[in-house]
């Protein structure tokens, strides 16, 4: 059983294909290439493709999603003990999660995810092909009367668990000068996405500074004076929770803070640009979770000037 940057330098030498010429391919640096094959990196979906055709492989392998042999046939001995057993598709894992979560089969679900986490699959890979996704199908669910309140929020806590255990799961050796605060307005219970985007953060090496909800003005105050905030994260989900994100996010620019913080801004309730910073005077709107992998390297590379 191997990781998605063990298969990628495996099927790369034996392609004969060395960093500094993949990396000229690909129009990318070479150290993220050496990034992604130790694991401190992980290719967006663009990128992800680009790495599939160049190397002549399928993106399931690279994900480790299917049986080595079935792909690169010409395999050394060396790749073959990295064999990692056929799994489902994204999409039945989703389904099989969903419908064992309705059934309210907690363990069963939970199982799956580890499974999947075990055979290989990234942390990013199961945020954005599983998680995500789930979360979506749930929220329509519940919109369409097809599940109950009682139902959605135990769902959303065992997801919540599933972030738990990806959480626990990432060993970044990066410890990099950044900070970020995440919260969500007063009134605004939905944390989900506000959860998952830490993830984002933590595995490239950021002080996480997670508060969630119902953050008090004085303590929220208090933190952000005795820590260098870099970056703010304010996730607002519920559309009449806008004012009150408004008013957050006023008050936090009126505070005489050493470093005035990047507001960052996502969520249901955030519509378009113009809502986020026309409403907001955010700095940066973040459209989807999976952006993020590309937005923070943008903020660290502002940082860095």
């Amino acid at each position: 059983m191997s990781d998605f940057g063990t298969r990628l330098k495996i099927i790369r030498k034996a392609r004969k294909i060395t960093q500094s010429d993949l990396s000229k391919a690909l129009g990318i640096a070479q150290s993220t290439i050496a990034n992604y094959e130790n694991n401190t990196r992980f290719p967006g979906e663009s990128s992800l493709k680009d790495l599939s055709e160049h190397l002549e492989v399928s993106i399931d392998y690279l994900m480790g999603l299917t049986d080595l042999k079935a792909v690169a046939p010409n395999h050394s001995k060396e790749e073959s003990t990295y064999e990692i057993k056929q799994t489902d598709s994204s999409h039945e894992t989703r389904n099989m999660i969903l419908q064992y979560l309705i059934e309210g089969k907690e363990s069963e679900a939970t199982k799956i995810i580890k499974n999947y986490f075990n055979n290989g699959a990234s942390i990013n890979h199961i945020i954005e092909q599983i998680i995500i996704p789930l979360m979506s199908r749930v929220g329509l669910l519940w919109e369409d009367g097809q599940i109950s309140v009682a139902q959605e929020h135990y769902i959303s806590n065992v997801i919540e668990s599933f972030i738990g255990f990806l959480s626990k799961s990432i060993n970044s050796n990066q410890h990099k000068p950044y900070s970020v605060l995440l919260m969500t307005p007063l009134s605004e219970d939905h944390v989900l996405p506000l959860k998952l985007a830490s993830e984002y953060f933590k595995q490239k090496g950021w002080r996480v500074f997670y508060l969630g909800k119902s953050v008090p003005l004085k303590s929220l105050e208090s933190i952000m004076l005795r820590e260098s905030i870099d970056v703010l994260v304010v996730s607002v989900t519920m559309d009449f929770n806008l004012r009150s994100a408004d008013e957050l996010i006023r008050t936090i620019r009126e505070w005489k803070l050493k470093k005035k913080p990047i507001v960052m801004v996502g969520g249901n309730a955030l519509k378009s640009d113009s809502t986020a910073k026309d409403l907001l005077k955010a700095d940066i709107f973040v459209k989807r979770l999976e952006d993020l992998d590309v937005i923070v390297d943008q903020i660290e590379t502002e940082l860095k000037k």
